[in-house]
């Protein structure tokens, strides 16, 4: 749960955009280990559409990946 809300604190103070795919992603992996599926899957489709046309090929990647994995 701390990793979560810390992944949150820094999505929230953050403005430089590739910083932000990494903490999006990493804010929907922690949701997903503490059995926050819904939450995890409302982010991963916060990331998608928020860098729909701009996200790095290894974060599409594992976006993908996860959203498999959580049965998004």
């Amino acid at each position: 749960m701390q990793a979560a809300l810390a992944y949150d604190d820094a999505r929230s103070r953050t403005t430089d955009r590739a910083r932000r795919q990494e903490i999006l992603l990493g804010l929907g992996r922690s949701l997903g280990a503490i059995n926050e599926t819904a939450s995890a899957c409302e982010v991963f489709r916060q990331l998608a559409s928020d860098f729909a046309d701009d996200m790095r090929p290894d974060v599409r990647e594992a976006l993908t990946r996860e959203r498999t994995r959580l049965r998004c």
